[in-house]
């Protein structure tokens, strides 16, 4: 649960507070889905306001409402500024590269490599081992094949491999 959703949980009236963040979660999954992340975190976070001055915990006096709410409301907007109300989630990508030695694939999330693949065959999980931005990719015999770094900001470098030897029949 983000930041938000616990203040939001707080400021709510605990008879609706479950089921509206829920239903506010499935709402921005969907606009999620559709693109827009951005625009999805920001209507998501507008939702939320909405629902704790709607359905405030306060809801006794009219005057009383208000203050909650607006505490609400800065608290969005300071959260927001700061890029502490929605962490971004790390969006996954494909990198598609060749050397001298033949084709290689790699499926990145963040500075994360959970998939490879060496000429077209997948590389088992365990013979990727990454240690921070550094990813080696061990052959089957358990020696280093080659090494790869991945860049924070996206992509990778590496030492391109020798060619193949070939042998002649």
């Amino acid at each position: 649960m983000t930041r938000l959703e616990r203040l939001a949980a707080w400021a709510l009236d605990p008879e609706y507070a479950e089921e509206l963040l829920g239903d506010l979660q499935e709402s921005r999954a969907r606009r999620m889905e559709r693109g827009g992340t951005r625009a999805a975190r920001l209507r998501y976070a507008w939702d939320l306001t909405s629902a704790c001055v709607l359905v405030s915990r306060a809801r006794t006096a009219e005057s009383r409402q208000a203050v909650p709410a607006l505490a609400a409301l800065a608290l969005v907007l300071v959260l927001m500024a700061r890029g502490l109300a929605f962490p971004e989630q790390p969006i996954p990508y494909t990198i598609n590269a060749h050397d001298p030695f033949g084709r290689f694939t790699l499926d990145i999330r963040g500075t994360r490599v959970v998939g490879a693949t060496l000429d077209g065959k997948p590389v088992p999980a365990g013979r990727l081992r990454q240690d921070g931005l550094r990813l080696v990719i061990l052959n089957g015999a358990g020696v280093r094949d080659f090494q790869v770094t991945i860049k924070p900001e996206g992509g990778i470098t590496w030492d391109a491999r020798p060619a193949k030897e070939v042998s002649l029949p």
